[in-house]
This record gives C-alpha cells, sequence and structure tokens, in this order.
C-alpha cells in the first residue's frame, strides 16, 4: 500500500513543488495529533504521507511521523472538516459528503464503547456557512469493507444524482468535458517520471543506513525506473530485520528523485513457544528464540526445539546476508531428529514394553542462497548426515530382546 500511494501520489506532489494548493485540484488533508489532542492540517509536503497519515486508524495501520509528529487518522478530532475548507478556500459553494456519524455514548459495561469514545471526539457534521448541500448516501459498506468500494461509490452516485438538480441550481459555473480532459492533460504532462538516482535512510539507527545498497549499487551510477525500483523495494522490505519501511520522493534538480526511506528495525530477540494437542499420543510442543541484527552485514540466529513422546528435535542454525541489490546469505545449520514409534502409554502395574521402532537422525550443513529476481532463487546445499534405526523385526519382542540397529553415514550437495 506504502509504495502504490507513493507511485501514485508521492511523484504528484514532488513534481508540483510539494505545496498541495499547485495540485489539480487545491487540497487539505486533516490528520490527528494524538500527543496534543488536536487536529493537524496538511498544505503541503509529501502527498502520500499526508494521506496515509490521515487514514492511519489506531491499531490498524502502522502510524508514520510528519515534522516528528506522530499522527493518525484525521476522523478521531475532526470527522467532518468543512470547516478546514471555509477558512483555507472561503468557497462560494460547498458541497458535502457524509456518511458518518458521532459514536455512541460509553456504556459502563461495554469496553468498546468505552475505548472508542476515549479515541474519538465529537464531530460537528453541519456545514459552516449557508451557502451549501449535504449530500447523505444509504449505504451498508462499513469502515474497513474495502472489498465492496465500488458498492459504496455507487451508493454515493446515486445519491448526489438524486439531488444534482438542487446542487446545479446553486451552482452557476459550468465547464464541458472536453475543458476538463484538456486540463487534466495539461497537468498530467507536468508530472515526472518516477526515475531514482540517489537514496537516503531516515532512521535512528546508523547501521540502518547500510540499507541503501539493496535500493542502488555502491560503486555504480544507476537510474532506476519504477519497475525496477518496485522489485529492489520489496527485496529489502522482505527482510525479517527490518519491521517498517516507508517511502517519499524528494525532486533534485536533474529532474529525477532521490528516495527517503524510513526504515525502523525489528526487535532483535523474539521468542517463540506452540505446540500440537491431540486426544492421542502424538503431542508436542514448541520453543523458539532467534536473534538478528543489521547493518554491514545482516545476521540471524535461530534456535528451535519440538518436545514430544513422539518426535522431538532440536535445530540452530546462523545465516549472514550483505545488504545488496541481489542479497546472497550464507547459512550454516545443525539438527537433531528423533522419532519415537511407541505403541502404548504403561501403567504402573505392567511391564514397559520397548518401541518397535527408534529413528535418530543428525545432519549439519552450508546453504548458499542468491535470488534470481524477486520470485526465484538458486540454492547449494551441502550436508554431512547419520542416520540410526534401533527396531525389532518381529512383533514378538519384550524389554530383555535386544534391537537390531542400522548405521548410515553420508553426505550429498544440491
Amino acid at each position: 500500500m506504502d509504495f502504490e500511494m507513493m507511485r501514485n501520489l508521492g511523484v504528484i506532489s514532488a513534481s508540483t513543488g510539494d505545496n498541495f494548493d499547485s495540485l489539480f485540484v487545491p487540497f487539505r488533508c486533516v490528520a490527528s495529533d494524538i500527543a496534543h489532542k488536536k487536529s493537524m492540517v496538511l498544505k503541503d509536503g509529501h502527498l502520500n504521507a499526508a494521506v496515509r497519515a490521515s487514514m492511519t486508524y489506531p491499531f490498524y495501520f502502522k502510524s508514520i511521523s510528519i515534522d516528528s509528529v506522530l499522527l493518525f487518522d484525521g476522523g478521531l478530532y475532526n470527522n467532518f472538516p468543512a470547516d478546514i475548507m471555509y477558512e483555507s478556500f472561503d468557497p462560494d459553494y460547498i458541497i458535502g459528503s457524509n456518511v458518518s456519524y458521532n459514536v455512541a455514548l460509553p456504556e459502563k459495561d461495554d469496553i468498546i464503547s468505552q475505548l472508542t469514545n476515549m479515541l474519538v471526539s465529537y464531530s460537528d457534521f453541519g456545514l459552516p456557512c449557508e451557502n451549501g448541500f449535504i449530500i447523505e448516501p444509504e449505504t451498508n459498506v462499513t469502515t474497513f469493507n474495502f472489498k465492496d468500494a465500488e458498492e459504496a461509490i455507487a451508493d454515493g452516485y446515486r445519491a448526489t444524482i438524486a439531488n444534482i438538480d438542487t446542487i446545479k441550481a446553486n451552482v452557476s459555473g459550468r465547464r464541458t468535458r472536453e475543458e476538463l480532459k484538456q486540463r487534466r492533460r495539461a497537468f498530467r504532462n507536468k508530472i515526472l517520471p518516477i526515475a531514482i538516482t540517489s537514496v537516503t535512510i531516515d532512521s535512528d539507527k546508523k547501521k540502518l543506513r547500510y540499507s541503501s545498497r539493496s535500493i542502488l549499487k555502491k560503486n555504480k551510477k544507476e537510474k532506476l525506473n519504477v519497475e525496477q525500483l518496485e522489485k529492489r523495494y520489496f527485496r529489502l522490505h522482505s527482510a525479517s530485520q527490518i519491521d517498517f519501511l516507508y517511502p517519499k520522493l524528494n525532486l533534485k534538480d536533474d529532474s529525477t528523485f532521490n528516495l527517503d526511506l524510513t526504515i525502523h528495525k525489528a526487535k532483535e530477540f523474539r521468542l517463540t513457544v506452540g505446540g500440537h494437542f491431540s486426544s492421542r499420543p502424538v503431542n508436542t510442543g514448541y520453543i523458539g528464540l532467534s536473534y538478528q541484527s543489521i547493518g554491514k552485514i545482516i545476521t540471524k540466529t535461530q534456535l528451535e526445539s519440538y518436545f514430544g513422546k513422539f518426535y522431538g528435535s532440536g535445530k540452530a542454525k546462523f545465516t549472514m546476508e550483505l545488504p545488496r541489490v541481489y542479497p546472497a546469505s550464507l547459512s550454516v545449520y545443525f539438527t537433531l531428529n528423533r522419532w519415537d514409534y511407541f505403541r502404548s502409554f504403561s501403567t504402573f502395574f505392567e511391564d514397559v514394553q520397548p518401541s518397535f521402532l527408534v529413528q535418530n537422525e543428525i545432519y549439519t550443513g552450508i546453504q548458499i542462497d542468491h535470488p534470481l529476481g524477486n520470485t526465484i532463487k538458486s540454492t547449494l546445499d551441502g550436508r554431512w548426515f547419520t542416520l540410526n534405526d534401533e527396531y525389532y523385526q518381529t512383533e514378538d519382542f519384550t524389554n530383555k530382546d535386544t534391537a537390531d540397529l542400522t548405521h548410515f553415514l553420508g553426505g550429498y550437495n544440491v
């Protein structure tokens, strides 16, 4: 989403001096500064960042900062900013569209209603002047029902057509469809094609600045078009060491762009627990611990263990990767697996019968991965392994019998 907003909105504001009055339709964007409990009106800067901040609903989208202020959905404090339009543009006539409402009062036993009232302020859905009209479409599409966006648009269109005579009676100005096409064409001709020739990293972590090498090669002058940028951007975005990546465009004197990337580092340590529970005796628990770092070299260390009567495993893996346009990685790993094909659990009053088959597997190796584009990678894997099977060749055996043993030792390259 953030990349598409940069592609479609960021390039427009960058090409028009980052001034929202210079857009095809002069524009204001309202976001919410929750630290100071007030609305913030955005009238210049990066258009994609302004729109992104204004739509950042709490707990749904990751928030972004503009001028060091953390911003959220503008509807939290002003969900119908007709007053902003009136003050900014002094229009002759205002046409508003409203499908929202103020939240109900909190109830003592409803924590959701209480939290909603803490977050959202009362909004005035009226107009600040007499010359205007509010369209109020009837729709069943809710806030996060994105798949029905076309239905919401159709509902709004029908409501507008139903009131079009009233609107036309109060609006004297007219433009033909051809005139609008010509104006749009003239505006579009001002928009420069995306061509990236430099990258800056916006982060309080100095080591993250090496991430720019994943977009542009270090010792080679490049000019990336939007298709090339998209591949490298998402290749960088896929790194588990990066928690958040946000792009902005800045126009340079040579009519190319600088890509400004805001990067948030992911947590270095991660603990994962889980398991499989069953009515049969194959219950298995899981615990995993990982540590990852990013800088000149990207590293990740993983320790994992599965434990249960039927299956147990211990795994260790260390991966090292260079932040490059095509990030090759080297991994060293060790794995120990054990399968115990036992018949049943014993009680205090019966002899313990040994397992019919116990398999132990140990392997260690080195793996080299190299991407071939964004969807294919080549892998070279060299492995040494040993397999031990302890088993009985008949169903009639006791704990006094000696199990047969088969041992395999080998290695291979792929």
